[in-house]
């Protein structure tokens, strides 16, 4: 009696997966694609991000002079703590300038990766 339940879910199962396989086989490719005049607006975000940009490398700078200034006072005044922290902060503002800088080819890059699956 087991066995046969256990035969019949097993059963059961296969046919699930065969019917999802089968479902994943047919949806195929949609046909859809980023375009630029799909929507009213897309110029106006485009400059925005770009705007967006521009403010995060200026609070980058911001931050990395900051940073610089805690770590030298810090260094100088022998508290470890603020000398630490000022480290941390420059390697912070210049990994974040990293990312905003190669923005656009990360996400481009992810992107067509996406793309391929």
């Amino acid at each position: 009696m087991i066995s046969q339940t256990l035969t019949q879910t097993a059963l059961q199962g296969q046919y699930v997966a065969s019917q999802v396989t089968a479902f994943v086989v047919r949806a195929g490719d949609p046909g859809i694609s980023p375009n630029n005049n799909g929507l009213p607006g897309v110029q106006l975000a485009k400059k925005m991000a770009g705007g967006l940009l521009v403010f995060g490398f200026i609070g980058c700078f911001v931050a990395l002079v900051l940073a610089a200034i805690v770590w030298a006072v810090g260094a100088n005044s022998s508290n470890s703590h603020a000398a630490e922290r000022g480290k941390k902060g420059v390697l912070v503002s210049l990994v974040a300038s990293l990312l905003i800088g190669g923005a656009n080819v990360l996400v481009g890059t992810f992107s067509g990766m996406g793309a391929e699956l």
